[in-house]
């Protein structure tokens, strides 16, 4: 009986990798080449002269000896895509058992991006050669002004410049559409036309700054309430929405509703918008999006699930040196009053939301905190006195004490740190890992010995049972 058991599963061992190896040759094989069946020989390539395209069909069979395998170029197949000003040819082909590895091609050629299937690859033929267009790029074969011809012709994508992200047909697309907003097309071409492009919004719609030959603008500086902010722009810079082969100006396309009040606020982070009402009035947007991060970074609210969305900011001022005062809200703090000195000015927050801190480039502190830091020289105190209105010390009307009891904001169950005690929380936190490590590795060893003991008893089960 226990021959007959180790036969069965030897025999088993041996059809499963026989069924694994052959499963996997079949799966690697069908998604990594395609082989191409025999093409029907069409006896002339349209743009192509006779003599050209057997020339052409005859380097094919050379480069890759085709007749070796016993072809001949009526096993061979051309398409023509054109015929470049310095004489190359561009043309896609195939042979007969002609096999491709099935990847995407993403070649940076020159100032332009070449994105394609390797089974749709166009190439170039010149004086008896068969290129890539990369390769014929890269070793001089053809130039920038030809590369430039053939990226029209493929719609090649830019990769730098103002149109970078943009491919060649949609820059050209633009570009006659300023000249028809304009009115302009019986006097200049798409040539005397230039665009940046800032990218493309959720609604499909694009940023685009357009401007043409004898363009004229004026010296003056704009300014127009969008919604909840304000765009700030002199002529040259003014970006305009492209939707639909249209140009509105931003405003106009927010207030007649071609864009919705998300894809202002997706315009608004591009463009760096400032706020124009609420709390944040008077910032940019980038600049409080920066600030909320910095928040979300040095309190570690991220480990909570805590994002930018969970900050609201109240900017309160910036001071001449680029500094920002502000406060944030999202999350518990102290209810107790505190009372500082600075210099001559006393400052007292009514509880922990009142809180003052100035940030600077990625950090902030506590007004108080900064101030003892020596962050805060005398000339700036007197700019924070000024925005927050402090009182002098020997102001009859000043704060005298400091309340001692902590409370925390009603509804919250949570607090965390302020800039202060970071420190002290992530100590903490160090510890309880390592009271965690420690039970992790007692339940490893539990684990581990019932498992010993299954397998001991197993062992026993079969050596009774086979002896």
């Amino acid at each position: 009986m226990k021959k007959v058991l180790s036969i069965t599963i030897a025999i088993l061992l041996i059809m499963s990798s026989i069924f694994m190896t052959t499963a996997f040759a079949e799966t690697a094989s069908a998604d990594e080449v395609t082989t191409y069946p025999a093409i029907p020989n069409d006896p002339t390539t349209p743009g192509l002269d006779a003599e050209t395209e057997l020339e052409i069909k005859q380097t094919i069979m050379d480069k890759y000896s085709l007749a070796e395998d016993g072809l001949t170029t009526d096993d061979v197949t051309l398409e023509y895509f054109g015929t470049l000003s310095d004489g190359s040819i561009l043309i896609r082909y195939r042979f007969t058992g002609m096999s491709i590895i099935a990847v995407i091609i993403e070649d940076i050629i020159g100032n332009y991006e070449y994105i394609v299937d390797a089974a749709q690859q166009v190439d170039l033929y010149k004086n008896g050669a068969i290129y890539s267009i990369k390769d014929a790029y890269d070793a001089g074969v053809i130039t920038d002004n030809v590369l430039d011809e053939a990226a029209e012709i493929l719609d090649f994508a830019y990769v730098e410049g103002d149109t970078a992200g943009l491919d060649v047909k949609t820059v050209l697309q633009i570009k006659q559409d300023v000249l028809n907003y304009l009115s302009w097309g019986d006097e200049l071409t798409i040539d005397d036309v230039s665009i940046v492009y800032k990218g493309t919004l959720s609604d499909g719609s694009m940023l685009i700054r357009y401007e043409t030959t004898g363009m004229d603008f004026d010296a003056a500086v704009h300014v127009d309430e969008i919604g909840s902010y304000i765009y700030t722009y002199g002529a040259p810079d003014m970006f305009s929405i492209y939707k639909n082969n249209t140009f509105y100006t931003i405003k106009g396309a927010y207030d007649t509703g071609v864009i919705t009040d998300d894809v202002l606020d997706e315009i608004a982070k591009i463009l760096n918008f400032t706020y124009a009402d609420g709390d944040t009035a008077g910032l940019d947007v980038k600049t409080a999006l920066e600030i909320k991060q910095t928040i979300v970074d040095k309190l570690s609210l991220a480990e909570d699930g805590l994002t930018t969305d969970d900050i609201t900011l109240e900017y309160l001022g910036t001071l001449s040196d680029g500094r920002i005062l502000l406060r944030y809200f999202g999350i518990a703090a102290p209810q107790n009053v505190r009372v500082y000195e600075m210099g001559k000015y006393i400052y007292s927050a009514s509880n922990g939301f009142d809180e003052v801190y100035i940030y600077d480039d990625h950090n902030f502190y506590q007004l108080k905190k900064a101030y003892d830091l020596g962050l805060i020289s005398d000339s700036a105190l007197d700019e924070i006195a000024e925005i927050l209105n402090l009182s002098l010390k020997n102001d009859p009307t000043s704060p005298e004490e400091e309340a001692t009891n902590p409370q925390t904001t009603p509804g919250e169950t949570k607090s965390h740190s302020t800039p202060d005690t970071v420190a002290n929380v992530n100590n903490s936190n160090s510890d309880n890992s390592a009271i965690q490590t420690g039970q992790n590795a007692s339940s490893a060893l539990a684990a581990t010995g019932i498992v010993t003991l299954l397998a001991a008893g197993a062992l026993l089960i079969i050596r009774r049972r086979f002896v």
